[in-house]
Order: structure tokens, then sequence, then C-alpha cells
């Protein structure tokens, strides 16, 4: 093996091992990740994926959450993503552990090797990994898996890109094979789930042309088309679905300035990225209300960042202040002074479609790590020209530790101090935790981030006056750096026993004894006061959780096989959208039978329901978090399925959805449809049968109905209609309807018959033939340049000297 080969291997298991220490509770100690998404969201997704697919469904549908969804068209899901295959080698609680911890060595791996590919040392590059890997950034996002399976891509795709520019267009096999290799990178950040990750690739990418000259910017754009092109055939049986989702969702509108400027950061929490935890309020560092729960990038790495602005001659590094600047304006979002986000926003194509400024953070993060591997080595190559000035601002900083010594000793002057900055909290009531726990950390810290850069000066002096040797001077700097990162970050999410979360509620318990098919309802106000505990609780999470699943909260359902009509979904359907937001807002329940058409059996609410037609079926005085839970079973309900003999044509669909709910709307006497069936029902007399549905199959993607019919009707489903469904009536195909808004009914006649309905989406089905012919033309393309390669090396050896 290679010398080169070796030292990755070394790197690599340096950053294993880095990785395992930092999370060697979760590795080793049966600890379970949790907190905020994960818990909510892709916990109970990746276990109904893993469920399906030991039972051999692919699940194209999830029946379980939103009266019915295009499960595998969101991203989220994460089903074609190489390392999803986790989740079918390893035991589900350990596959979701290790799905996660890996991809921090692998991110720092990854751009251990850009670094590399930029000419820097084995010290500098693997420090450039560390802050990649470990900053609060990347830590943050380890509760969005998705965004974590798209960052640690985004260096192969530069480094890939890189290799397609250096290497010479006429050699059309090479060229070939490094534009797969690029466009493979591509695929592998858009698999991982976070489209707005996939758009900062795009826009890095862009930045990156911009240092060359006109020719080679021509031709490395038409490089970056072809691979995106590329990337997305290979893609398109995840694309397609994903694109078809989008075109009925509430977001094809795009999004309002407030929506999308949501989780901007305010210019004062800037602070954070140099202090860690600066404004959190309690000890627990993952307790933080917006998206990015750790926004701490690390002293040193910011530091030496700025040693290297400082000393470098190279007029290109105030491209990178520019791009740094450009940054904090569009992550400042509605805050900026500068309304970048909002030009952006209006006037960028696809800028509308992405929530959070905040996000934005990856990009600056980036050219962070990216600038840390060229300080280190800066450092030693320029050290006997730094050392004077080294000394200055090494003797400077000597006498601002000893003012914040002093400061230390006088923590009601460093209070009175910091007032200003916490004015919003003081407003707020929140002067005892301000006190009590934040100010107090705050000047460790500030402490501890001063002794710091006063090692790292010292150290760069050390270097600087060739006190040590260039590998010792280099390892010292990667060592405070891993030591900066982890003494701030480690720790910072949430884990429970993996016992503990398993919990299952008694609310659970008593549905899961129902063994008819019917769906479940929390109300509005028990789902965000339970969302808030789990949030929130920090001493007592497992009760949070245990409050959490016994109020029927939407996305737990799916870990016990329950039915919610609700689900925390980051793209909903606009139908969706529109009929939980009406059923949330209703006032009273016996004025409208949607809850009956819906197929809700049991509602769980915060107060007593004086409503006839409720029947109450367990009140818990106080639920885990002290909150009475009132649990009732309805007694007008539904089947998901049943007969209706006339239909009423409504064009307008709004005036369909105030008819839906209104008291005049009877759902088993009438169906709405909105255009005429083109064939009248047929009014002969019964045939003396009695009209009965039985569900014989219910599962994702398929539902087989036995109907008897006593007349030419309709029957009903309570499931969104959606492209891809197709219905069979005697194995015949028939056409499914779009009834009462949002759901489907066919025409059957009468008799008994066997109905089915089964999803089979064209998106699906389309795009996996996409990507399996360009995965078989791209295997073919490179095995016939080996071929080539084979035979010219055949004909040198036949030919001779």
């Amino acid at each position: 093996m290679k010398k080169t080969s070796w030292n990755n291997l070394f790197v690599f298991l340096f950053f294993l091992g880095g990785s395992l220490l930092w999370f060697y509770k979760e590795a080793f100690q049966g600890r379970l990740f949790c907190f905020s998404d994960l818990t909510f969201y892709f916990y109970p997704y990746r276990y109904f994926m893993v469920e399906c697919l030991k039972q051999g469904v692919i699940p194209l549908w999830n029946p379980n959450l939103l009266l019915g969804y295009p499960f595998l068209a969101t991203l989220q899901t994460g089903f074609f993503y190489p390392l999803s295959l986790l989740y079918l080698l390893l035991p589900f609680d350990l596959a979701f552990n290790w799905f996660l911890l890996l991809h921090y060595p692998l991110a720092a791996f990854f751009m251990y090797l850009l670094a590399r590919d930029l000419k820097r040392s084995l010290a500098a590059a693997s420090a450039s990994g560390l802050v990649f890997a470990f900053c609060g950034y990347s830590l943050s996002v380890l509760h969005m898996p998705t965004t974590l399976a798209s960052i640690i891509w985004v260096p192969l795709v530069l480094l890939t890109f890189r290799k397609l520019l250096a290497g010479p267009a006429a050699a059309l096999w090479s060229t070939g094979l490094r534009l797969i290799l690029f466009a493979l990178t591509l695929t592998l950040v858009f698999l991982g789930g976070e489209p707005t990750i996939s758009y900062c690739t795009l826009l890095l990418l862009l930045g990156y042309l911009l240092i060359f000259d006109l020719p080679q910017f021509w031709r490395g754009l038409g490089y970056l088309i072809a691979g995106w092109c590329l990337s997305a055939a290979l893609a398109a049986v995840q694309l397609l679905p994903f694109l078809e989702l989008l075109a009925h969702s509430s977001r094809l509108s795009g999004l309002t300035f407030t929506e999308a400027a949501y989780f901007s950061l305010e210019p004062r929490k800037l602070l954070e990225f140099l202090l860690p935890y600066f404004f959190h309020l309690t000890e627990f560092p993952w307790v933080e209300t917006g998206w990015l729960k750790v926004p701490y990038l690390g002293i040193v790495p910011l530091t030496l960042a700025l040693l290297a602005l400082l000393f470098h001659q190279d007029r290109r590094r105030w491209l990178l202040v520019g791009a740094a600047l450009l940054l904090l304006l569009v992550i400042g979002g509605s805050y900026s002074p500068i309304p970048l986000y909002a030009l952006l926003f209006k006037y960028v194509p696809g800028f509308g479609f992405f929530r959070y400024p905040i996000k934005f953070v990856f990009l600056l993060v980036f050219l962070l790590a990216v600038a840390v591997g060229f300080a280190l080595d800066l450092l030693w190559q320029l050290g006997p020209r730094l050392k004077k000035g080294l000394e200055i601002i090494l003797l400077g900083w000597l006498v601002l530790f000893g003012l914040s010594l002093c400061l230390a000793k006088q923590p009601v002057v460093f209070w009175l101090l910091l007032q200003p900055l916490f004015s919003q909290e003081i407003s707020q009531g929140l002067t005892p935790y301000l006190t009590q726990i934040t100010v107090p950390r705050d000047l460790a810290n500030l402490l501890l981030s001063q002794a710091l850069v006063l090692v790292l000066l010292f150290w760069a002096w050390v270097g600087a006056g060739r006190l040590v040797r260039r590998p010792f001077f280099l390892a010292g700097l990667v060592a405070l750096i891993f030591f900066d990162l982890f003494s701030a970050n480690a720790n910072s999410n949430l884990v429970v026993n993996q016992s503990e979360y398993k919990i299952v509620p008694p609310n659970v318990l008593r549905l899961k004894q129902d063994q008819s098919l019917f769906r479940c309802f929390a109300s509005p106000r028990l789902y965000f006061k339970a969302r808030s505990e789990t949030v929130n609780d920090f001493y007592h999470y497992p009760l949070a959780l245990a409050a959490l699943r016994n109020r029927l909260c939407p996305n737990q359902n799916m870990l016990f096989g329950l039915v919610q009509v609700d689900g925390y979904e980051s793209i909903r359907g606009v139908d969706q959208e529109e009929m939980i937001k009406r059923i949330a807002l209703l006032d009273r329940l016996d004025q409208t039978r949607v809850l009956d058409l819906l197929n809700i059996k049991y509602l769980v609410t915060a107060g007593r329901l004086a409503q006839p037609g409720y029947k109450l079926v367990s009140y818990n005085p106080k639920d885990a978090k002290g909150t009475p839970i009132f649990l009732y079973e309805n007694q007008h309900v539904l089947p998901r399925a049943f007969l209706v003999k006339q239909a009423r044509i409504i064009k307008d669909r709004r005036k369909i959805l105030a008819y839906l709910f209104s008291n005049q709307f009877e759902p088993q006497r009438e169906v709405i449809l909105e255009a005429d069936p083109h064939q009248a029902i047929d009014q002969a007399k019964p045939n003396g049968l009695s009209d009965q549905v039985l569900v014989k199959e219910y599962s994702p993607n398929r539902v087989r109905l036995e109907v008897v019919s006593s007349q030419d009707q309709f029957l009903f489903l309570s499931d969104w209609y959606y492209p891809g469904w197709q219905a069979t009536v005697a194995g015949q195909p028939v056409v499914i309807r779009r009834a009462n808004y949002m759901f489907r009914a066919i025409r059957v006649g009468p008799g008994r018959q066997t109905v089915e309905f089964v999803y089979r989406p064209a998106s699906f089905i389309v795009g996996a033939a996409i990507s399996l012919l360009t995965w078989l033309g791209m295997v073919f393309w490179l095995a016939l340049g080996w071929w080539r390669l084979a035979r010219a090396k055949e004909s040198v050896i036949i030919k001779g000297p």
C-alpha cells in the first residue's frame, strides 16, 4: 500500500476514534439519540420504512398520517440513500444511532481529502476536517439527519469538480469518468434529503468558477450543467416523485417572505459563533428554540482564519472575506441591515421554495473549514516573518486576559455590562435564569476562550521561532482545535436510555386493543403543548415523551400501528393542509359530520366534550406532565369505506369545503363530486342484497375490499385523492373520482364484487426506468473505456519496444 493510502487510513481512523469518543454513550452504552425532530419525525418515519421492508413492501404510500401520504416521494425518508442500508443490517435502535454517528468521521475525512487536493499538509487538512465535522453547525444538524446526510458529501463534490476542470478536455473517456464521479457526488447530496444543501452546493460551485478566466469559466459551467443533468437522471427514481408531491403541495405557490425568513439570525447571536451558548437560559446545550441548536464554530478556528486573513498576501483572500460577509447578510435574513435575503427571495430562481436563512450557515462553515487548513500551513511557512507581530499581539492579549480575570472577581460588573444584550430576556421576566445560569456560564466561557486564544498565540510564537519541529507544531494546533470544539460541543445532543424511549402509555395500549379500522385525532391545543414539553423539559424527557404519546400526537402513532388524521410533515398537500386546518378551527363538533366522515373514532382533548355522540372512554386528571387528558369515542364514526347512493355536483372547491363542514351535509346520503359522472346512477329497484363493505386488506400500497351492493352507486374511501392510485372492480379498471373535497370515490354496480385500490405512481415507475437506464449506460461507458485501455496495453505489449 502506498504511503498516501496509509496516511489516509490513519487519518480516517483518527476521525473515527474522535467520533466514538464524542458519542461514546450512543455507541457503547445503550443510549439513543432523541430530541426535537429526531423524536417528532425521523425515528417514526425510519421505523415505518424498516417495518415495511421487513414485510417485503416498498413503502410508496403511508396510510398512517394525513389521510394518506406519498411516503417515498418525500426526501426525508432517505430510502435511496446508500447509508440507509444500515437499517437492514443492524437492530433498528443501533442502526438509528450508527447512521447518525458514522456521518461525522465521513464528513471530516471528505473535507480532509478536499484540503489535501488543495495542497494542504496532512495536519492542516486534518484540522479542516475537524472543523467541518465537529463545529456547532454540524452537531446541530444531528437532529436533522437529512441535512447531515447531505452536507458530508459537499467536499467531495468540490473535489471531483476540481478534478473535472483540471483534466484535459480532449481525453473523452477520462473526462467522462470524472464527470460520472462528479455526478455521483451530486446525487448523494440530493439523496441525503435536504434540497437546501443541493441549492447551496450549486451556489458554491458557481462561486468557485468565478476565480477562473472566462474560457475556463464557460468550460466549467458546461461541466456543471452536464453534471447536474446526469445527477438528475441517476436520482430520477427519487426526483420525479418528489416533484410530483411538490406540485400538489402548499409549496407550489411559493412561501411568503415571512415564512421563508423565519429563523433568521439575530445580529446579537453572532456572539454565539465565538462564545458557546451565550444566550442559552439553561445548563443544557441542546435547549434552543431556534433551528441552529449549537452555533459555536470554535474560537481557535476563527482566530486561525483571522490570522490567515491578516498575514496572507494573496489578494484572492478578499474574495473569501466578501463571500463570508455576503453570507452573514443572507443568514441575517429579516434582521439584516441590507435586505439581501429579500432580494434573493424575490428575484433568484428557486430561492422562494426554501425556508430559514439560518440554513445557509453551512456555506460559512465550509469556507471556515477550508480557511483553517490554509491558516495552519501559513503559520509555519511565514513563521519567522510573523514572530515580531505575534509578540505584539500576544502581549496585547495577555493584558486583555488579565483584565478579564479582574472582571471575573466582580461578576456584578460583568452582569451590568451584559444587560443591554439581554434586554429581550429581561423584559420577559427571565432575569433569574440570566443571573443564576447564563451570565456565570458566559463569564467562565469568556475566560476559557481567551485562555485558548492565548495558548494559540503562544504556540504560534513557538512555531515562528522554530522552537519545535514542523510536525509537532502542526499536531499541537490540531490538538488545540479538537480540545476547543470538544470542550464546548461534546454532549450537545440529548440522549436517553433505549428502554425509556420504548414506553407505551395507557391510551396507546387502550387503542391497540381495538381491532377495527379507525383513525384518531389529538386536539391542536394538546398537540402543541406536548411538543413544547418535549422541547423544553430537559430534566424528565422520558415523561415528556410519554405525555406526547399518551395524547396520541401525530407521527408517534406510527410506532404502534395506529392511524392519525394529522401529521408532522414539512411538505403537505394543499387539500390536506386546508382540511386539517378547518378541523382545528372547529368550535363545536355537533354541527358537522366531518369527523365521522374521516373515520375518526377516538379523540383526545384537554377538556370535557358536552356534545352528544362522544362517549368518555378514559379520563386521566393528570398525565405524565400533569395535564388532564380526556379520551372520547365517537359513536357516530363512519367506516373507512362505505356506499353512497346519491351524488351532488359542486364545481367550486371552496363551496365544497363550506358545504362539507355545514350541518346540511349527510355523508351517508350523498357524495360531493366536482364533475358530472357522465352516466347517471341507475335508479332501478334494489336487488334485495344488503349494502356491505368489508376491508380485506389495508396495507401501505393496496386496499382490497369485498363489496356487496344492492344497486348502482358510489363507493367512497376516505383516503387522499392523489395521482398514482388505480382502482379495479372485479378485475376491471374503473375511474377514481375526487370526492368530498379530497378523497376517493368509484362507481360500483349491483352484486358482490372485489374492489382494489393499488398505488402504482407513474412518477416512480418512469423515474426508476430513467435511473436504471442511466446507471446501465454509465456502467457501459466505464466498461467500454476499460476495455479500450486494456486493448491499448495489449497492443503495446505485442509490438514491443
